[in-house]
This record gives C-alpha cells, sequence and structure tokens, in this order.
C-alpha cells in the first residue's frame, strides 16, 4: 500500500515537472523570437535549447555565432606607433624618405657653392686666422686693391644669390610635401581616403616634371649670367696676379647639385607611379568591402522577412 502511495507521488511530481518544463520552454522560445527580430542577426532565429538538469555541462554556443564578428585586441601605445612607423618601410615610405635626403643634399650643394667666395665681410667677425686656414687669405692685397677686390667679391655674390634663392625655395617646398606624404601615410590616409592618392601622384609628376626646367634655369643662369660676366673676370684676373686660383666656370659643388637634382626627379616620377598602383589596389579592396557589405545586408534582410516556425519539440523523450 504505501508502495502504490510513494510510485503515485512519483508520477505526479514527473508529470508536474513536464508540465513546468512545457511552460519554461515556451517562454524561453518568445522570449528568444523576440530577440532575434530585434537584434537582427543573420539566423533566422536563436537555436532551441533545453532547460540545463542537474548534472549535465552548459550548453555551446560557439557554433551559433555569425561570422560577422570583428574581435578587437587591446594594444599599448608603443606597439600602436611602430605600427604607424611600418610605412617608412613600404615603397611609397622609402621614396618620401629618399625624397627628403635628396632634396636637402640638393639644397646643402648650392648653399655651398654660394659661400666657396664669400668675400671680405662674410668672415669678419671670426677674424683672420679662419682665413689663412682656409688658403683664402688676403694677405697679398692692401690699399685700393684690398678695397676693389672686396668690392668684387660682394658683386660675385650679389649674382649667385637668385639662383641660390630659387633653389632654397623649390628644395625646401619639395621635402615639406614629401614629408607630408610621409605623415598622411602613417595616418593610413590610402584606407581611410584613397581619393588622396591620385593628388600625391599629379603633385609629385608635377614635380618631377618642373625640376627638369629648374634644372636648366639654375644651370644656365650661373654659366651665362655669373661666370660670363665681367666681375668674374676681373676678380679671377686680380686673384691669379697674387698666385690665387678662381675660375669662371661651374664649381663641383654645383655639379654635384645638378646631378642630385636630376636623381630627385626621378625619385618623385617613381613616387608618382608608385601612387597609381596603391591607388587601384586600394580601390579593388573597397569593391571587394563594398561587396562584402552588400551581401551581408540582403542577407539581414533575408533573414528579417523569413518565417519563424517553432521548432518541434519532446520533452516526454528525455524522461523515457
Amino acid at each position: 500500500m504505501m508502495a502504490e502511495r510513494s510510485r503515485a507521488r512519483g508520477r505526479d511530481r514527473d508529470a508536474h515537472k513536464l508540465r513546468s518544463y512545457d511552460d519554461w520552454d515556451e517562454r524561453q522560445y518568445r522570449r528568444s523570437s523576440r530577440h532575434s527580430r530585434s537584434t537582427q542577426l543573420t539566423n533566422s532565429s536563436t537555436p532551441y535549447w533545453d532547460p540545463p538538469r542537474s548534472g549535465e555541462p552548459p550548453p555551446d554556443y560557439s557554433q551559433d555565432l555569425p561570422n560577422n564578428v570583428t574581435y578587437y585586441e587591446e594594444v599599448s601605445c608603443p606597439r600602436y606607433y611602430c605600427r604607424k612607423l611600418n610605412f617608412a618601410c613600404t615603397r611609397r615610405g622609402i621614396l618620401h624618405l629618399v625624397q627628403i635626403g635628396l632634396s636637402v643634399l640638393t639644397l646643402s650643394c648650392a648653399v655651398a657653392s654660394l659661400s666657396a667666395s664669400p668675400g671680405y665681410r662674410s668672415y669678419a667677425e671670426l677674424g683672420s686666422m679662419l682665413y689663412y686656414s682656409l688658403g683664402y687669405a688676403y694677405s697679398g692685397f692692401k690699399g685700393e686693391d684690398a678695397k676693389r677686390l672686396n668690392r668684387l667679391d660682394q658683386e660675385y655674390r650679389a649674382l649667385k644669390i637668385p639662383a641660390v634663392n630659387i633653389t632654397l625655395g623649390i628644395m625646401l617646398g619639395a621635402a615639406a610635401l614629401s614629408f607630408t606624404f610621409l605623415l598622411l601615410g602613417m595616418c593610413k590616409i590610402d584606407k581611410r581616403a584613397p581619393g588622396w592618392l591620385p593628388v600625391e601622384a599629379i603633385i609629385c609628376g608635377i614635380l618631377a616634371l618642373g625640376l627638369v626646367p629648374a634644372l636648366a634655369f639654375y644651370l644656365k643662369y650661373n654659366a651665362e649670367t655669373v661666370y660670363d660676366s665681367n666681375v668674374c673676370r676681373e676678380r679671377a684676373a686680380m686673384l691669379a696676379s697674387r698666385n690665387y686660383q678662381s675660375l669662371c666656370n661651374l664649381n663641383a659643388t654645383e655639379i654635384v647639385a645638378a646631378i642630385v637634382a636630376i636623381i630627385l626627379a626621378i625619385a618623385y616620377a617613381l613616387g608618382a607611379v608608385v601612387a597609381v598602383k596603391d591607388f587601384r589596389v586600394a580601390m579593388q579592396e573597397y569593391q571587394k568591402k563594398k561587396q562584402q557589405q552588400e551581401e551581408e545586408r540582403r542577407q539581414m534582410e533575408l533573414a528579417q522577412n523569413a518565417p519563424i516556425e517553432r521548432p518541434s519539440r519532446n520533452c516526454n523523450a528525455a524522461y523515457v
């Protein structure tokens, strides 16, 4: 009698559990359906799962996550800025560094050609020992000859200043533009705004083509206006009378400046070509990313319009 009563109570308890589990599944199903519609996931609905029972491991939902999940890694400041500096190792970064170095070298050679014959008043504050250490002292000239040579040196320097000033402006502008391109490359401008790359290519092409007439003007001006003038010939004759050497032709620093300027023009031409190639690659990546976004949007629309079907379940099968 007692055994029958205990079995009856057990059956009532099992039936009560089944009813409670069925009600809990119904609430969980409705909640998951509302959640799938509000979050607009690619899946049609949150997968159905049985309530946890004692002794069973928790369910694994790693396979039910959407495919377009992006994971972000926390990066420290030194690693972040080191990644920014990686642009200096790319083709465009190396070309920009070369352009900056060649611009500074061309400017240095042009200024050195101006200071090769500075004139008597340029070293007045430095004392006469610097004259003798450079081998360019006026020890053989006295009185009116020294004043005349001083005047010729100043006129000779004034003739060379315009070409040096033009070279100074062009080279400083070119170096500033190359440095700007380098900073923009470190900021990933090709990925954020690919339309900047054609502008960079056009500027590099203009600089490459503009350096050729600028170099021709520099050499022609020095050869005709400076070294073919009466001031240069008279100055060279006075220095030759005291065994000083002064030639009225292009010196070594001006020739080196011309050679470096030619290499700089080639570097800017290569920079324009590389910028065009990088623009093509950036546009291909942009089109691919746009297609992926359109495909994901289409899948989301299909998932929103698809009817939600209630999965079939058999709670009694778990207790058989």
